[in-house]
This record gives structure tokens, C-alpha cells and sequence, in this order.
């Protein structure tokens, strides 16, 4: 069950009640609230709601909607999801605004932190339900669950530090700094794409080929992170480096398929296609990239060569 969800670049389906905010009831009262009566003369459903949700300047809607619906968030869920597993549920909501990947704000050094202001709202919404229940276990358990999960975000942030320092050019000629900068931060967060996707590629320039595999195989156990694209095509790399052309062609269409939006597993693909003799799938390959990526240079320019090679013959 849980690889189907990994195919939605989920973890956990739990992590789907997160986004459920309310019930039916509730989103009536709320509506009567904000609104008097929405007909063709005053469209406020159709237009002002979606306009807040978006709009910078109205401010983000979401937290105020966590807010105005945390108290009666849980109740709607046990309506909702009979029988549900309620400690699992609240513990990996409480994770999830907590598990996300750091990552830099601009050219600074500040971390993008995207559920900052969902946690509160959230965090008083299930603590407020259950003292009213008078179930003091589910309150001390949401405060250490709200502790580990601030501990586990606050390791990863450490170690994507640890890691961004790496790409530094002075540090990368101190190769042994770079290690310890690497394996300190696997020791803080030994979970965080990043962190392994960075220890793969270290590891591939060592020609360690077992230890970039370990690190790429494990970064691609998590398809929501932005590393797995590079572990796929790292995998794909070592692959052709071996001599195994279908092994590598699997992992680059993995990478296709997170993204197509990037043009490198197209290229990659049609250069390995062209070099197994298949040179219809490797000009086909170039058209679906070019589809994704219309006037790509970095297609073009693959396109150009391998066309330069057939016509020479080599």
C-alpha cells in the first residue's frame, strides 16, 4: 500500500489528513460568517475566497482557515474516518509540518521554513480538543510528539548547512573537509536526500562506485525531494559506467518521469540509445525532451551531434 503512495511522493497516508481542514458543518458556519448570500449579484464564493487564498497582499488564508477550524478539526475527522487510527493520524500530521526539506531563501543563509505558520494554529487546534476531552495521555503525547518533531527539523536544517558548505569552491579543494562536512551531516539527519545525494556524487569522484550506490539507492526512496532526480541520473551514470546500458536506461527514465521539465535524462537517454545502435528511439527521445523543453539548447545541441555521428558513420 505505502509504494502506491510513494508513487504520489507521499510517505505516509496520513499525511493526507493534513490538508483536511474541515467538515461540512463547519465550512457552512464559516461561509454564514464571512458572507451573506452568494447569488448572481454577489458572486463573493466565486471570486473573493480564491483571490484571498492566492493573493499576497490579502495575506495567506490557510493558517487563519487552521485557526478558525482547529478546535473542531478533529472531531470532523473521526466523522469523516471512522475507526481511524487517531494517534498515528495527529502524530504524522504533527511530523509532516515538520519533515519538510530545507532549503535556502535567495543568496542568503536563511532556510525556507513554507509550514511556519500552520504549526501553531494546528498544534493549539488538537491540544485545545483534547483538554476539552480531558484526555491528558493525547496532550502529553501531542507536546513530545510537537518536541520530536521540532528536534528532527532542526537536525536536518543543522545538516543542510553542513552540506550547502560543500559547494563551496575552497571547500571542495579540501576534500577531506568536504567528507567530514558530509558524514557530520548524515550523523544530524541520516534521512535527508540532499545530504545523501551530495555523499553519492562525493563518492562517485572517489571512484567509490559501492558507496555512491548505497547513497543514490537511498536518496531515491524519496520521490517528493528535489534530490531524486540527480540520484536517478547518478545511478544511471554509474550504470553506463559499468556497462550495463539497460540498467542505466531504466534510471534515467525514472528521472524523466519526476521531471521533464529538466533536459538532462533526455539527452543522456538519446546518447545511450545512440550508442546501443537504436538511433530511431534516441531521435524520438530527443522529440518527447524537446516536447517538454521546446528550443532547449542543451537538446539541440544533442540532436546536432549524434546527427553529425550518423551521418560520419561512427
Amino acid at each position: 500500500m505505502y509504494e502506491a503512495f510513494y508513487g504520489l511522493k507521499m510517505r505516509d497516508p496520513f499525511e493526507l489528513f493534513h490538508f483536511y481542514l474541515a467538515g461540512a458543518e463547519q465550512m457552512k458556519d464559516y461561509i454564514a460568517d464571512v458572507t451573506t448570500l452568494n447569488t448572481d449579484d454577489n458572486v463573493w464564493l466565486e471570486h473573493r475566497m480564491p483571490y484571498d487564498f492566492f493573493s499576497v497582499k490579502a495575506g495567506d488564508l490557510v493558517p487563519e482557515l487552521i485557526r478558525r477550524f482547529a478546535k473542531g478539526r478533529l472531531a470532523d475527522l473521526r466523522k469523516m474516518a471512522p475507526g481511524l487510527p487517531e494517534e498515528e493520524a495527529v502524530r504524522t500530521m504533527i511530523r509532516y509540518v515538520h519533515s519538510d526539506e530545507p532549503r535556502l531563501k535567495g543568496e542568503g543563509d536563511e532556510i525556507l521554513d513554507y509550514w511556519k505558520k500552520r504549526r501553531a494554529p494546528m498544534m493549539e487546534g488538537f491540544l485545545d480538543a483534547f483538554e476539552e476531552e480531558g484526555d491528558t495521555e493525547m496532550v502529553e503525547k501531542v507536546r513530545a510528539w510537537r518536541e520530536d518533531a521540532e528536534a528532527y527539523r532542526d537536525a536536518r536544517v543543522l545538516a543542510t548547512r553542513h552540506v550547502l558548505k560543500t559547494l563551496d569552491v575552497r571547500v571542495q579543494q579540501q576534500p577531506s573537509l568536504c567528507k567530514a562536512l558530509i558524514d557530520e551531516a548524515l550523523a544530524k539527519a541520516p534521512d535527508l536526500p540532499f545530504a545523501l545525494l551530495m555523499a553519492g556524487k562525493f563518492a562517485l569522484q572517489d571512484q567509490d562506485a559501492a558507496k555512491a550506490e548505497e547513497h543514490f539507492l537511498r536518496a531515491l526512496e524519496c520521490p517528493w525531494s528535489g534530490a531524486y532526480y540527480d540520484a536517478a541520473m547518478g545511478l544511471a551514470e554509474l550504470r553506463e559506467r559499468e556497462k550495463q546500458p539497460e540498467e542505466a536506461l531504466a534510471y534515467v527514465k525514472l528521472a524523466e518521469e519526476s521531471n521533464p521539465y529538466f533536459p538532462n535524462a533526455f539527452s543522456f537517454r538519446a546518447y545511450l540509445l545512440h550508442r546501443m545502435g537504436r538511433t530511431d528511439e534516441a531521435s524520438e527521445t530527443l522529440d518527447q525532451g524537446l516536447f517538454y523543453n521546446p528550443g532547449d539548447a542543451m537538446l539541440l545541441n544533442t540532436r546536432e551531434e549524434l546527427g553529425s555521428a550518423e551521418a560520419s558513420g561512427s
